[in-house]
């Protein structure tokens, strides 16, 4: 794990910049399932690199 903090989610469309060691396979919201969650399939993703 690269990076692991709570950030608040508060729009549809979002943008965040992290920086970190490595390269990133993956980006997830709520990885673990802790909160709430209809579809929980949708919480991981890929990174864009720019």
């Amino acid at each position: 794990m690269l990076y692991f903090e709570k950030h608040q989610i508060n729009a549809e469309t979002m943008q965040f910049t992290f920086v970190v060691d490595e390269e990133p396979h993956s980006v997830g919201i709520d990885p673990y399932n802790l909160l709430i969650d209809r579809n929980s399939d949708d919480n991981m993703d890929r990174v864009t690199i720019r």
